[in-house]
């Protein structure tokens, strides 16, 4: 199995140049042709044109190309040259792709290829009309790594950009996240340093605790016995108040420095939420129309609308969740430690059940959790689809086909809800019996230690306290595994967008045509919205400046795409579009588009307007005597006056 091995690597390594076995280079040696000299492309397949699982070998040269089947390699499978190929494609069947070439008018099947290594094939085709034109292989980025495939574990990837979850990096987005708020750095060095303070106060009333147990309430109370000599002139009565007092001062300061740092927190979560939440639109309006043919509406809105939720979130998290927590844990050992080693030790034993727990959690459990939350992004999806569409749902009568629908995927999410449920009502409980192991350690050997006077009752209350917030945060750990995973997910889903290329950028100095005739050309144009399926080819034509002309054709036969590809909405795969002369990619698209007047097959109203601000949308500077000549042109006048407000009703 050696060769699968060797293909599984190349589908995530991708090389148009491979070094095939030795029988098939003398195969080709039999063929005069060397392979470090005269070879241009080199490619193995994994199955051949019958559908078996074979190795197979394509490989060209500037004159001719061969097929060999490694097995029998000393005579190729078929071989053509390139003058007598009229021309190549790629056809897609059942769970892979057939290369064809006509010859003789004759289209023949040169060799098969499964959808692991499609991508593969479509720049092998590339690059073979590349040698029919003659025109010079010049090595590309993308000839190396299929853009579509993670280049960590090679998963493909709903589009390109796309983060894959199989290698989402949790830490990177707290990190990520962090960077962010530089701008309010000042404010968050406040709010760390009222969280130490905060802490600090925590450490002081178990102290305060152990003194008045083991100083004031004891039954043999003695000035002597103090051991600050500032308190021997107080009774034992004057110093319960005072400590009372003091119990009371470290609570109520504990509460303010709360309220000021759960403001703090507030105001810095909400105006990161705020800039995260523009960023996204802005992004999302440069987005391409390509990335939206791949992504659900409504799982978009989600992302803008619930996922930037998590910023807030992690705000909260530092000044009263996991950093907190970690803290505690830290000071309350070294207080434990400081009061009493030994029984520190012993309260330590459930720690490594506590972290065999987390692993269980992250192995186990939170799988549970992504599956659960796809099942409802899907839903939402499903209902979003059904609502904007309820008029063609209506119209073919499908009220119970998408009811159906929508059942069935609400039935995955029920079922993914219940697996989820049953595996927290057992993991969560289990853990809670595990902390109290520790608890039942420590009343023990401390109990033990207080009956035998080797520790005193205060200190061990002491203990019982720092123990408390000890064991707390270590009890909210998985609690914190399932926020961390939670946010993660979230954050990285913002960044998937913010990260999203655009594909269609604009170029570096764009080319300004002044007022322009308006005169487009179509020269050798081919464009595909699926890899191997092309929609347009080598299409050529010319449209006059103050031509008026009508397309006509079946449907799917490419005039939309014709608009699309004029409006720059797509590029081309290969041939140019002009405009007066100038290829579209030179000009800027808002330049382009302005230039451009688009009635599109549905219309849309914004509902944030009034029917005067829709007119004019595209044109936001327009008079009114602009937008009654266009509404009259349009014959929409007369309807929008029978409105109560005419042009400003919303």
């Amino acid at each position: 199995m050696h060769w699968l091995s060797r293909l599984l690597y190349s589908a995530r390594t991708l090389s148009l140049k491979q070094l095939p076995p030795q029988n098939v280079l003398k195969g080709l040696a039999r063929q005069g042709v060397d392979f470090a000299d005269e070879v241009l492309i080199s490619v193995q397949t994994d199955i051949n044109v019958e559908g078996e699982y074979a190795v197979q070998w394509l490989l060209a040269t500037k004159r001719s190309h061969f097929v060999f089947d490694s097995e029998t390699a000393s005579e190729p499978l078929c071989s053509f040259t390139f003058p007598e190929t009229l021309e190549f494609r790629i056809i897609p069947v059942v769970g892979s792709g057939l290369l064809q070439a006509r010859v003789e008018g004759v289209w023949l099947d040169l060799i098969r290829f499964s959808n692991r290594i499609k991508y593969k094939f479509d720049r092998v085709l590339k690059r073979f009309r590349e040698i029919q034109r003659s025109e010079a292989l010049t090595p590309e980025p993308v000839d190396q790594q299929d853009p579509h495939r993670c280049p960590g574990c090679g998963l493909m990837l709903d589009f390109i950009g796309e983060v894959c979850p199989k290698c989402l990096n949790h830490g990177a987005a707290i990190t990520r996240l962090v960077t962010m708020l530089r701008p309010y750095w000042r404010a968050a060095g406040w709010m760390a340093l009222l969280l130490l303070f905060g802490i600090g106060l925590d450490m002081a009333w178990p102290l305060l605790t152990r003194y008045l147990v083991d100083h004031v309430l004891v039954a043999s109370f003695s000035a002597h016995q103090q051991p600050f000599a500032v308190l021997t002139r107080f009774s034992a009565r004057e110093l319960l108040v005072l400590i009372v007092i003091g119990l009371a001062a470290v609570q109520i300061m504990r509460g303010i420095v709360n309220v000021i740092t759960t403001r703090m927190a507030s105001r810095i979560g909400n105006a990161l939420t705020y800039d995260i939440r523009g960023k996204l639109v802005r992004k999302l309006e440069q987005l391409d129309m390509a990335y939206y043919g791949k992504q659900e509406t409504g799982s978009l809105v989600g992302r803008v609308a619930y996922d930037t939720d998590a910023v807030q979130s992690f705000i909260t998290q530092i000044t009263s969740g996991f950093l907190l927590q970690f803290l505690l844990v830290i000071f309350s050992f070294v207080m434990m430690f400081s009061l009493e080693p030994g029984l520190a030790f012993w309260a330590l034993l459930p720690a490594p059940l506590v972290i065999a727990g987390a692993f269980i959690y992250w192995r186990y459990v939170h799988p549970r959790y992504q599956r659960n939350w796809d099942r409802s992004s899907k839903q939402a999806g499903i209902l979003h689809g059904i609502l904007s569409g309820i008029r063609v749902v209506k119209a073919f009568a499908q009220e119970e086909t998408e009811y159906q629908r929508f059942q069935k995927a609400s039935m995955a999410l029920r079922d993914s809800r219940q697996v989820l449920d049953r595996t927290s009502a057992f993991f969560y409980p289990l853990m809670a019996v595990v902390f109290q192991v520790g608890g039942w350690i420590v009343w023990y050997v401390g109990g033990d230690r207080v009956l035998s006077t080797q520790v005193t009752l205060g200190t061990l209350m002491a203990f019982f306290g720092y123990l408390s917030m000890f064991y707390g945060p270590l009890g909210n750990l998985t609690n914190l595994t399932t926020w961390l995973t939670q946010f993660s997910t979230q954050m990285h889903r913002i960044f998937e967008v913010l990260d999203a290329p655009t594909v269609l950028p604009d170029a570096e100095t764009p080319v300004e045509i002044g007022k322009g005739r308006g005169e487009i050309e179509f020269k050798n144009v081919s464009f595909s919205y699926v890899r191997g399926i092309p929609v347009l080819k080598n299409l050529n034509f010319t449209i006059r400046a103050g031509e008026r002309i009508g397309i006509v054709g079946r449907s799917g036969s490419g005039k939309t795409s014709l608009i699309n590809l004029i409006c720059r909405f797509y590029d081309v795969e290969s041939g140019q579009i002009l405009l007066d002369g100038t290829d579209v990619r030179n000009l800027s698209k808002n330049d382009l588009r302005s230039r451009l007047a688009v009635v599109l097959q549905e219309s849309f109203l914004f509902c944030h307007g009034a029917l005067k601000d829709n007119i004019s949308y595209g044109r936001p500077s327009a008079s009114p005597e602009q937008i009654l000549t266009a509404s009259r042109l349009a014959s929409a006048h007369d309807f929008i006056m029978q409105h109560t407000l005419a042009y400003d009703s919303p």
